[in-house]
């Protein structure tokens, strides 16, 4: 499923960029602010200013899950008459639309934080070349994420500005 997913995901900001000219400054914008991310949280890594423990992964892994139940009680919600003002305050709602959205951004940020440590583990307990990619889609998976988090970001920050 991964695989289809990042490859899905790369057509489909590559046709939205072609078919919406007004998106193509915010894809442009959301490479770069990811690359700078990555770089950023790839130095940090490094320097063991930011260390991955069981602590973070935890914390990192409880973020994710509450998210998942998030969303499904919120198309729960969508589909029960009575309770479809619930999503609708959530999505309707810009200010909370965008901290939602930047709660997703960190959430992807520690996957890529995450991936960087499992990858120097991998490195460190030298496993078998046939696993190395498990290490580098992880990564690729996560970064793809996370552009698409800060993309989704971006299009409701500049929503927002042009009310």
């Amino acid at each position: 499923m991964g695989t289809l997913y990042c490859v899905s995901v790369g057509y489909l900001y590559a046709f939205v960029t072609m078919l919406i000219a007004e998106y193509r400054m915010i894809v442009g914008l959301a490479a770069g602010i990811t690359i700078l991310v990555c770089m950023a949280m790839f130095l940090l890594y490094r320097s063991g200013k930011v260390t991955v423990n069981n602590k973070l992964r935890t914390v990192v892994f409880t973020l994710i899950f509450a998210n998942i139940v998030g969303v499904i009680l919120l198309v729960i919600c969508s589909f029960i008459p009575a309770l479809t003002f619930i999503p609708a305050f959530f999505t309707g709602n810009g200010i909370i639309s965008i901290a939602i959205s930047a709660v997703g951004v960190v959430i992807a940020t520690l996957f890529v934080l995450i991936d960087f440590d499992t990858v120097a583990k991998a490195v460190e307990n030298e496993i078998p070349v046939e696993n190395e990619w498990y290490c580098a889609f992880s990564l690729a998976f996560s970064v793809i994420w996370l552009f698409g988090k800060i993309f989704n970001l971006l299009v409701k920050v500049f929503a927002a500005a042009k009310k």
